[in-house]
């Protein structure tokens, strides 16, 4: 039992001293900046190919062109805003470290925000005061915060906007103030990844609930607008109203994609989406949201928090996609984890003061480790994806540039492969090519040979376990490259090539066997085709 002696050293905050959050996150952010430069000698190389892809569009952008091949437009990233911030430095070789510092900016950004909203639910004299930096290293390891930063991509500055709209949200709610960082997250959120919409309208639909509607109707005028303005946008190139990456993933490259295709596609994930860890642990968080909305000792205010929240947590739910690394749910279970702490802030710091403090904080900062479940390993990984980007998609980006002269070149894996190369690359999935993802998904008799012939492409790179019976039977197999490490992040661990033609293979042969003998070690490079 807590004596009241013990009370009131928690309240003055009495106890040992803790590293804070920043500290331990730039720990473990050297760590695995460390492992990675170890792994791939020297070489900082992110853990997905797809930054490869945001970089190759960048480049394009700095010369006025939105596309991955500057004789066509194409619109291979997910994010809007992303490719534009990596603009700065495009053809320097600090170029591909630019991500780098914007994630690390973003992360550090969000172990802030993280801190203010636990500061919030949990004030000093609350709670013990290792309790609370403790919970916010939990939430920044278990969560994937770290991990993120070695993607390349946007998602750490997606979880950043996800908590600014948390933190502006409560400061709404205990001042009746709209800070500018909610204002910024709700406009910049949908801009940076789509998912966060849902995120914007929760908080849209809470200004309105509490009176403010002049406030909400402009921001979701101003949120929506820039949305429909780059909609239009492709469209005037020629291309689909969302990004090629967005249509190939909810299987709408097929069709005109239009309106009523989408919403077809969004009820069919909704009623036959999957069940997993991450789905079920979403399902748990909404439950509480709205048991909060229907206690009725709960205040107006705080059900209409809970309402905001559910919102995008129902959101994702219903259309939101999982895993890939570890980078598609974080931001909504972060976000939705940070609320729920404030709306149960009450009864957290009851049961820590008055009943047993040790036992219940530690109840409490295991709260983001079984929400990390799903993800857990992934920081632990992230340096041997990273080497295997370096072992595979590095080594097909070297052979293109460096010893087979920039040919042009069909792939399955956008990203290395187009980066710093100005040479014409295939994207036959489809990111790069809306017509490649159209007659893919398809299936057209054909296709592929169709594509080939029309943009001259006598080299192929591919994973052939996405192409079943699609090869065409006259393309001679020159070899296959095989990972040294265990595959992590690649679709596959081997990846062929091919002559599209028999003219071609006498041509590439020999480049192949010399540039098969500067590959790292681990990596092999298997001559011929497979027995």
């Amino acid at each position: 039992m807590t004596t009241l002696g013990s009370v009131e050293r928690l309240r003055a905050g009495s106890g040992p001293a803790y590293w804070p959050p920043h500290v331990a996150v730039a720990a473990m952010l050297i760590i695995e900046l460390l492992a990675i430069l170890a792994l791939n000698d020297g070489m900082l190389v992110y853990s997905l190919d797809d930054a490869y892809i945001h970089l190759a569009l960048a480049e394009n952008i700095a010369r006025g062109h939105y596309g991955i091949n500057l004789t066509e437009p194409s619109a291979p990233s997910s994010s809007i805003l992303w490719p534009f911030l990596l603009v700065p430095y495009s053809g320097t070789d600090f170029h591909d470290k630019w991500p780098l510092i914007l994630n690390i900016a973003a992360v550090m950004a969000s172990v802030g925000m993280l801190q203010a909203i636990v500061r919030r639910a949990l004030p000093p004299g609350s709670c013990p005061s290792w309790l609370p930096p403790l919970l916010v290293i939990a939430a920044a390891t278990a969560l994937n915060l770290v991990g993120l930063v070695f993607t390349g991509m946007e998602h750490s500055l997606q979880v950043l906007l996800a908590l600014a709209v948390v933190r502006g949200l409560v400061i709404e709610a205990e001042e009746r103030r709209i800070t500018w960082y909610l204002i910024l997250s709700v406009l910049v959120g949908p801009l940076v990844r789509y998912e966060n919409l849902a995120l914007s309208l929760g908080a849209v639909c809470y200004l309105g609930l509490r009176g403010r509607l002049w406030a909400a109707c402009g921001l979701g005028i101003a949120t929506i607008l820039p949305l429909v303005a780059f909609s239009q946008f492709l469209l005037d190139l020629g291309l689909g109203w969302l990004p090629s990456s967005v249509l190939l993933k909810t299987s709408l490259a097929s069709g005109d994609g239009g309106v009523t295709a989408v919403a077809v596609v969004l009820v069919r994930s909704l009623l036959w989406s999957p069940i997993r860890i991450s789905h079920l642990l979403l399902l748990a968080i909404l439950g509480l949201l709205l048991w909060c909305v229907c206690r009725p000792e709960q205040s107006k205010v705080m059900r209409l928090l809970a309402v905001a929240g559910s919102t995008w947590v129902v959101a994702h739910l219903a259309v939101g996609k999982y895993g890939w690394f570890g980078r598609y749910e974080v931001y909504a279970m972060i976000s939705a984890a940070a609320l729920l702490l404030y709306l149960y802030r009450h009864q957290v710091s009851f049961r820590l003061l008055r009943r047993a403090p040790r036992t219940a904080g530690a109840a409490l900062i295991s709260v983001p480790l079984v929400l990390g479940l799903p993800i857990l390993r992934v920081p632990v990984l992230t340096p041997l994806a990273a080497n295997n980007i370096y072992e595979q998609q590095y080594q097909m980006h070297r052979f293109v540039t460096d010893y087979a002269g920039g040919a042009t070149v069909a792939v399955n894996d956008l990203g290395w492969v187009s980066y710093r190369n100005d040479g014409y690359v295939l994207d036959l999935w489809g990111l790069g090519s809306i017509e490649a993802g159209a007659r893919r998904t398809e299936n057209e008799p054909g296709w592929m040979e169709v594509l080939v012939r029309r943009h001259d492409a006598r080299l192929a790179m591919v994973y052939d376990s996405w192409f079943p019976g699609q090869i065409p039977f006259h393309w001679v197999r020159l070899g296959t490259l095989r990972l040294g490490n265990a595959r992590v992040t690649p679709a596959s661990s081997e990846v062929a090539f091919y002559a599209t033609e028999p003219a071609a293979a006498a041509e590439f042969a020999p480049r192949l066997a010399e540039w098969s003998r500067t590959l790292p070690p681990g990596a092999i490079f298997e001559p011929g085709a497979p027995e």
